[in-house]
């Protein structure tokens, strides 16, 4: 399993979760998106939301 290279960064008591209901299509491609590229599921989610926020046109915060 891979480990999250920004979970290192904060203590994961500072962390929120957040989820949700997504498609199993959706879910499959992601982990198998995960294991090709190496990154955790966590990252590829956290990049995912930084890529809306930026969209939306919102400031990403600096600190995770």
């Amino acid at each position: 399993m891979v480990r999250s290279k920004l979970s290192k960064l904060s203590p994961k008591s500072d962390w929120k979760l957040f989820g949700g209901r997504i498609p199993p299509e959706l879910a499959k491609a992601v982990r198998i998106l995960s294991i090709n590229k190496d990154i955790s599921v966590q990252d590829l989610m956290i990049e995912a939301l930084m890529d809306v926020l930026m969209k939306h046109g919102e400031k990403p915060p600096k600190k995770l």
